[in-house]
């Protein structure tokens, strides 16, 4: 039986609309992006969505309309799609109601579906900031346990995926209001990013990547103290600047983060040396100022701040670990009771990546790095940090 056939998802657009749309934004028609127009690009050249793929498309309440779009695209290139719906109110009493024992367990449908899709499109938005700030650090650690199933059939599966929001999400007044952001020009500056002419975009991101060399020697400062230098390894540049078919990983799957305009360089392990300084970082709902992070010959050797830094050292601790069989570096070493910097320095954590962000819109070129936990990016005046899966 193909998997055409055994892949069976309610579409849940008709009834969300009279059931779930009370307390979501929606923004006014004159300054609605063209969900049409982004849809057939993110289909057609992000994806390159073929006859008879299945289209898995997943989002909240508050993107209806795009999911609409998408949907009628999919179809129309002959692909099978189907859109699933996530509620982050619903996804909070689940967390927090469930038993550990239960949030520990591997949920089996996931792991099923990825088998059968070809392609992901999946969304986001934050209505409610701090929503999931309260929730116990323990039992968010148990649902990253349960996921690290799920992600050894998704890196197999060859699937294309397509992720829009980075950092925060597709903006909303509630988000824009907790950055100190205006929302008019923070959802502006979106949506132009998402409704770009991806050839030149890629061309782009190609020209930079050849200049990141194989064997170079970087070093990225900042008026705000970083100072790191390392050498770039002997692997080749990738771009993630709107195509998946650009954007292979490591293992099957194609990927792409919108809004795009990447390209990174892995960091030769055990080069990189010095700190970097990050003056203030929001974590769930708390701010972090001053955070500084300091290398030695590729290793983390000190993380401290001025404020709230115990939240981003037990969010580390509890963070399951490939070296440590998965288990979280709380786990392993709670008899011991090390102070956290002599815990995090039992763990291989290098310098691992280069990245230059491409802002097509206002046609500048930004450079950040990353950790297996941490990259922070400079989009004009804002800095961000956010993690990525190491």
């Amino acid at each position: 039986m193909s998997k055409r056939n055994t892949f069976i998802l309610p579409l849940l657009a008709n009834f969300l609309f009279s059931t779930l749309m009370s307390g979501y934004t929606r923004v006014s028609a004159q300054d609605q992006p063209d969900y049409d127009q982004i849809a057939d690009k993110i289909v057609n050249f992000v994806l390159e969505v073929q006859p008879g793929d299945i289209v898995l498309i997943s989002g909240t309440p508050g993107e209806i309309d795009l999911l609409g779009s998408l949907y009628v695209a999919v179809r129309k290139a002959g692909g099978e799609p189907n859109i699933e719906i996530s509620i982050p109110e619903a996804d909070k009493r689940a967390i927090m109601e469930t038993s550990m024992e239960y949030l520990k367990t591997p949920l089996v449908y996931p792991q099923m579906q990825m088998r059968m899709i070809d392609c992901i499109i999946s969304m986001g938005s934050t209505e409610t900031p701090g929503l999931m700030a309260d929730i116990p650090e323990e039992r968010l650690a148990a649902v990253r346990q349960a996921n690290v199933q799920l992600s050894n059939p998704f890196y197999k599966a060859k699937i294309r995926s397509a992720t829009l929001g980075q950092t925060g999400g597709i903006p909303t007044p509630a988000y824009a209001e907790s950055q100190g952001a205006d929302y008019n020009e923070m959802f502006s500056m979106f949506w132009k990013s998402i409704d770009v002419d991806y050839e030149a975009l890629l061309a782009k991101g190609q020209a930079i990547s050849g200049k990141f060399k194989p064997g170079s020697h970087v070093r990225i400062t900042s008026g705000a103290g970083t100072d790191i230098s390392f050498k770039i390894a002997d692997i080749p540049a990738r771009t993630n600047c709107g195509q998946t078919s650009e954007n292979i990983s490591a293992f099957e799957s194609s990927l792409v983060w919108l809004p795009s305009g990447e390209v990174y360089a892995c960091v030769d392990p055990g080069s990189a040396t010095g700190k970097i300084v990050i003056p203030a970082w929001r974590f769930r709902n708390v701010t972090i100022r001053n955070l500084q992070i300091t290398f030695a010959n590729g290793r983390i050797t000190k993380i401290n701040a001025d404020e709230n830094a115990e939240l981003l050292q037990e969010r580390l601790n509890n963070r399951p670990r490939k070296v440590l069989g998965f288990h979280t570096p709380k786990e392993i070493f709670i008899y011991e009771k090390l102070p956290f910097d002599v815990v995090w320095n039992r763990l291989p954590r290098l310098v691992t990546s280069l990245f230059a962000f491409i802002e097509p819109w206002v046609d500048v070129i930004n450079v950040a790095i990353a950790t297996e936990t941490i990259h922070y990016r400079k989009v004009k005046s804002v800095i961000m940090i956010f993690e990525i899966e190491g």
